[in-house]
């Protein structure tokens, strides 16, 4: 098992068959999480924004989240530009991880230039990607 007891986890995706997948891989590795999903990144930040409000200090790092970088509207790229505007307490809460089944060196490039960025593993996730993402980040 990964991390504390219950963390919380976003899983945010306008596909709904890979939204449901993400979700069963964390079932089956993070023990207890606090499963959120979204279909869209402006939903995921309008909770994140909500969460502001009536959030305890975490311990750095503590939750995850899962982002398609192609989506309409708010896309991955936009998604984090956001998410590093958020009150600190909120960014120090979770490890920003984008997935996606097409990108190109620049964009995966551009991915990692952004510091609330912590990994990116290609489309569809398997048990053992969201493995590699976590333990990229530290988590064990």
């Amino acid at each position: 098992m990964y991390m504390r007891k219950n963390p919380p986890v976003l899983l945010i995706d306008d596909d709904p068959f890979a939204l449901t997948l993400a979700k069963q891989i964390v079932k089956q590795l993070v023990q207890d999480s606090q499963i959120k999903t979204f279909s869209s990144a402006k939903a995921a930040l309008s909770y994140l924004e909500a969460e502001n409000k009536v959030i305890s200090p975490r311990q750095a790092g503590s939750g995850f989240i899962l982002s398609d970088v192609r989506m309409p509207e708010i896309n991955g790229f936009e998604f984090l530009d956001e998410f590093a505007r958020l009150p600190r307490v909120i960014r120090d809460s979770y490890k920003v991880f984008m997935l996606s089944s097409m990108i190109d060196p620049e964009e995966l490039q551009r991915l990692y230039g952004n510091e609330c960025f912590s990994g990116f593993y290609p489309k569809p996730l398997t048990v053992e990607g969201l493995e590699i993402l976590l333990k990229q980040a530290g988590f064990k």
